[in-house]
């Protein structure tokens, strides 16, 4: 199952966008390397990938957030926190030898994602789509 990129994904601040291009990207990428059966070993550099990249993207957007009083922050925070660990879980269990519920994770990751973009990310538009470039 792949993320196909639609117009109606993008908040209009470039940064922002194109960083959330490349966790579509990874998640696309887990589900190429499970269609391929690539294997364990690359299975978990894509899943650490995912984990690295959320870090950063996540990091930027809370730095904006806290920097410009966004009153949703906390909250915002929690979710990535949520999602980052939620991803070391699947991880850990796909390594642990339970790759049987890898495609529900795949399914999970594209769907928290999308609507995390879309109705979360959305709600600091306004206040940073000026600030963030």
């Amino acid at each position: 199952m792949h993320i196909k990129w639609r117009p109606d994904y993008e908040l209009g601040i470039a940064k922002i966008d194109i960083q959330h291009m490349r966790l579509v990207g990874f998640i696309n990428r887990m589900a190429d390397v499970k269609n391929e059966k690539k294997g364990r070993d690359t299975m978990e550099t894509v899943f650490t990938g995912l984990v690295d990249y959320c870090n950063y993207h996540f990091t930027i957007e809370e730095v904006a957030m806290k920097a410009h009083g966004f009153p949703g922050y906390e909250n915002h925070k929690a979710q990535h926190k949520l999602f980052t660990q939620t991803i070391k879980k699947y991880k850990k269990d796909y390594l642990s030898g339970n790759d049987q519920f890898l495609t529900e994770t795949i399914e999970y990751l594209h769907n928290w994602l999308i609507e995390h973009i879309t109705v979360e990310d959305r709600k600091y538009v306004s206040m940073l789509k000026t600030k963030l470039r």
